[in-house]
């Protein structure tokens, strides 16, 4: 805040944005203020644009069918949010409103996302629902998703196997998550109960960080060379500290 102080007496103007990082609690919609909601929903649906909530199948399965209808009601309900006028939809432009992804890997084809927005958004009526009521309905749907809420952070692995080198870390309410850098498939993943340390290496060329993960009987270290170590090991430790405090809290 010492920056945003000195702005104003330097009276240079600014623009505050503020990030929510931890997302353990439940989402309470009418306990918190527009503002908040909309927050989250710009926050959560460009991370939804940029691919990182959707983890596609391994080779050769079927995409499963709640995914392309989640997909094809998340658009609609974005294509509403913005306007009203469905004489406007068209083939080129409803591929604005899902990950580039779902068409690179043919989860679904662009007429399939045009057909499937026609017909949902005869569903949506703009007069008995708000914007915010909208940006809600998609909130509901990401937050059943996996990866939902989740922190991202490029990464590389050399003493894991199973990831063989490029990889994506993701970090939310579940724990701690390490993704296929081309797939986003969850290859490896830890509890927060599971992760017994974090300790920062610094070194003259990289950072690297080590995860010593395991339970009583069985544990190993995991380490990763990534640029945002620091980042990594404080969203960490906040949501440990959140489970602490609610495990205090039941005891």
């Amino acid at each position: 805040m010492d920056i945003i102080t000195q702005m104003r007496l330097h009276q240079i103007s600014c623009t505050l944005l503020f990030e929510r990082i931890c997302w353990y609690y439940p989402l309470h919609y009418d306990v918190i203020s527009y503002d908040c909601t909309n927050m989250m929903y710009h926050q959560a649906i460009q991370l939804y644009l940029d691919g990182w909530l959707i983890a596609l199948p391994p080779s050769g399965s079927k995409v499963p069918h709640k995914l392309t209808e989640d997909i094809i009601q998340i658009a609609s309900l974005m294509w509403r949010i913005g306007t009203n006028d469905d004489e406007a939809l068209h083939l080129d432009v409803c591929v604005e409103f899902v990950p580039d992804l779902v068409l690179t890997y043919k989860i679904l084809s662009p007429t399939q996302i045009f057909d499937g927005m026609a017909k949902c958004l005869k569903h949506l009526d703009p007069m008995t629902s708000t914007e915010l009521d909208f940006k809600i309905d998609v909130l509901d749907i990401l937050r059943r998703w996996p990866m939902f809420g989740a922190s991202f952070y490029k990464a590389k692995c050399q003493t894991e196997p199973k990831l063989g080198g490029k990889c994506i870390l993701a970090v939310n309410r579940a724990g701690v998550h390490f993704l296929d850098s081309d797939s986003q498939k969850c290859v490896l993943s830890y509890p927060f109960t599971e992760v017994i340390s974090t300790r920062k290496i610094l070194t003259d060329t990289i950072e690297k960080l080590d995860f010593k993960v395991g339970n009583n009987r069985i544990q190993k270290i995991i380490q990763i060379e990534t640029n945002q170590a620091g980042d990594i090991v404080h969203i960490i430790g906040q949501y440990i500290k959140v489970l602490n405090s609610c495990a205090k809290l039941s005891s």
